[in-house]
């Protein structure tokens, strides 16, 4: 090899290296910077029955602590329990006296339906439909104890349980799921079950079920005011539980 080829070797692989560290340092740097742009949330649920909670809602309940820990701010438009089962619909029709028209699909997983039982806001909104929550703010956000079906929930697989949050864009993440609700859910029947409370006037709680349907709905369920109840859970009575 001629000194020449020596020098042109050299400075192309200096220039090799040169490029290799600077890809390096471009993926490290975009991978913090992706970490320190990711949303950073911390989801708490406790047993709330003090004063305040009874003359806003008139009974005890769950309380999720939402807080935000990253410098991305997370806007959200609410939170709710979920159960995921095979047969919540059921409930729901017998309850309304009608055929909602649900058929189920051919497979096995888009059988499965889900009960969403939004959470009462505690916190006042901050922007249109939602809360924006900066870093170290916290959102709260109330399961009361008149939640139909909540023994259910505590019944029920952990893995089909969950605290889910929706954000302004539509999408939702989970921030709870299995024994960490259950844990709550059987303190707060232990605690309070036998309690006599009273859901304050105008408190009401969303409650919705999500299902995939091999035929489109029938629309005159619509607008529809249940005549019967709607049994999640019977006890020995036949009473809802």
């Amino acid at each position: 090899m001629t000194d020449f080829e020596k020098i042109a070797w050299t400075a192309a692989t200096s220039l090799a290296v040169v490029l290799v560290t600077t890809l390096i340092v471009g993926i490290v740097r975009a991978i913090a910077r992706r970490r320190k742009d990711a949303l950073s949330l911390k989801a708490e649920l406790a047993v709330v029955g003090d004063l305040d909670v009874l003359a806003t809602i008139g009974c005890p309940g769950l309380v999720l602590w939402l807080s935000c820990l990253g410098a991305r701010p997370a806007k959200i438009k609410g939170a709710a329990l979920c159960l995921v089962g095979d047969d919540l619909l059921a409930a729901f029709q017998k309850g309304f006296g009608t055929d909602f028209g649900y058929r189920p699909p051919p497979s096995g997983a888009d059988r499965k339906q889900t009960l969403v039982i939004g959470l009462l806001p505690l916190s006042p909104t901050n922007v249109l439909h939602g809360y924006v929550i900066e870093r170290d703010e916290v959102c709260k956000f109330m399961l009361p104890l008149f939640t139909p079906g909540l023994l259910r929930f505590a019944q029920a697989p952990s893995e089909d349980v969950s605290v889910r949050i929706q954000f302004l864009d539509g999408h939702e993440q989970t921030v709870l799921r299995g024994l960490s609700v259950q844990s709550q859910i059987d303190a707060l029947i232990r605690v309070y079950g036998s309690g006599h409370y009273q859901l304050r006037p105008g408190v009401t709680l969303p409650i919705s079920i999500r299902a995939v349907s091999a035929a489109p709905p029938d629309p005159s369920a619509v607008g529809r005011i249940n005549p019967n109840p709607v049994r999640l859970v019977d006890d020995a009575n036949g009473n809802d539980a």
